[in-house]
């Protein structure tokens, strides 16, 4: 068993006790590195100790995890990757959680932190990797979070961020994945981001951004991906949008373009991935989009009809 670096136990219905007696035993004689507690019923990590050189934990989907649970959990120096997922933290869990420095990837996704756990949330430094989606985290919040100088990846989907703090937010510098999908920004938010020069992913899905918002975002010339589907663009919103010339996948999906904001489309030569969708189908709209994914040697072409 010395050879063993990744131990899975999800799913397994585990309780404290039992997680607890489990790694007593098997820690000593495996130097574990990945280890999965997903899917159990852990309530209680008060002394859970988990082994030392330990890379990965995950700790999803413990239904009786609570603040209390994280505010009792002992992590390892030695810990890169933590999730943990879908469990009720709070606020003042995010508050006592004492999160590992050497820690590059963090997962905290729909864990009820609000605004004032954002605000208590204490991200380390080497972190590179953040997903805060599903916190009902506004305005407040947003402005409270200190994120790390070296963060890559920032998912802030499905929160209540308005146009307002789209506006003032200023993202991480080596930013390259921006997830602000489903919030509450609006024109005037979209108009105003400040995107990262490094930025490669960028999505604002759900938002109503509608044809200014997305004429007037000043996108990164390295942007390889754009997701603006159900963001009420038109064909208005089509008319002089400046698209950037390394983008390769482009998701117009449902905003309410026909042939005319078809017709306005100029894509760059790196695109290769075109997602659309049409209210019912019109033969001019199917026969422009097709000789518009041809001409332009789109390969992946997603043509659905509302």
């Amino acid at each position: 068993m010395e050879g063993v670096l990744s131990l899975d136990l999800s799913n397994r219905a585990l309780t404290s006790n039992e997680t607890q007696c489990i790694l007593q035993i098997l820690s000593p004689k495996m130097s574990l590195k990945y280890l999965n507690l997903s899917g159990n019923l852990i309530s209680e990590t008060r002394g859970i100790v988990f082994p030392n050189g330990l890379l990965s934990l995950n700790l999803e989907f413990n239904l009786p995890f609570s603040e209390k649970a994280a505010r009792a959990l002992v992590l390892p120096e030695s810990l890169e990757h933590l999730s943990l997922e879908h469990n009720e933290i709070g606020p003042l869990g995010a508050k006592g959680l004492v999160l590992p420095k050497n820690l590059k990837t963090l997962n905290f996704y729909d864990c009820q932190i609000g605004d004032l756990g954002a605000e208590y949330l204490a991200l380390p430094e080497n972190l590179i990797t953040l997903y805060l989606k599903s916190n009902q985290i506004g305005n407040v919040g947003i402005k409270k979070i200190k994120f790390p100088k070296n963060l890559i990846s920032l998912n802030l989907a499905a929160n209540n961020i308005s146009s307002e703090v789209a506006k003032e937010f200023i993202p991480p510098p080596n930013l390259q994945v921006l997830e602000l999908q489903y919030n509450k920004i609006g024109p005037k938010g979209a108009m105003g981001l400040k995107l990262s020069g490094s930025l490669l992913y960028l999505n604002l899905e759900g938002n109503y951004i509608g044809p200014s918002g997305i004429q007037g975002i000043a996108f990164p010339n390295n942007l390889q991906t754009l997701k603006a589907g159900f963001c009420r663009i038109g064909n208005n919103g089509t008319q002089h949008l400046i698209l950037p010339k390394s983008l390769r996948i482009l998701d117009l999906t449902d905003n309410g373009i026909g042939p005319e904001g078809i017709s306005a489309l100029h894509f760059p030569k790196t695109l290769y991935e075109l997602q659309m969708s049409f209210s019912g189908f019109n033969r001019t709209i199917f026969t422009r989009a097709i000789s518009l994914a041809s001409w332009q040697k789109i390969l992946a072409f997603y043509f659905t009809m509302e």
